[in-house]
């Protein structure tokens, strides 16, 4: 996608991701993530459409668990759309993200102008 249409603030990221579908759970890496998205790399990830549960553990005690949705599928990875997740792992997002953002004043403006 040109980064020109993203709406949100993407960041590299390296963790490692459980992700649940289907009655499935599958193991991928979190390449990139916004606060309304992420990119998986890995194989046999969840198909266009399908939703799945995601927790990342980020370290001892904390985790970000989402629910979200396959948007976009590679032979190497996919593209999830976040659709919901607790106070708790919204707080360790938006912190992961400003914390790797050029501009962490710009993540705390994407929550304050919500966008779809």
């Amino acid at each position: 996608m040109n980064e020109n249409k993203r709406r949100r603030t993407r960041v590299k990221a390296a963790f490692t991701a459980e992700v649940r579908a289907a009655g499935r759970v599958m193991t991928a890496e979190v390449r990139d993530v916004s606060l309304k998205g992420l990119l998986l790399s890995g194989s046999d990830l969840p198909a266009v459409g399908e939703a799945c549960q995601v927790v990342i553990v980020l370290g001892p005690g904390a985790a970000i668990e989402l629910a979200a949705r396959v948007v976009r599928s590679t032979g190497d990875g996919a593209a999830l759309v976040v659709e919901s997740m607790d106070a708790e792992s919204f707080s360790h997002l938006r912190q992961l993200v400003r914390y790797h953002a050029s501009d962490p004043d710009t993540i705390d403006d994407e929550i304050a102008v919500p966008r779809a």
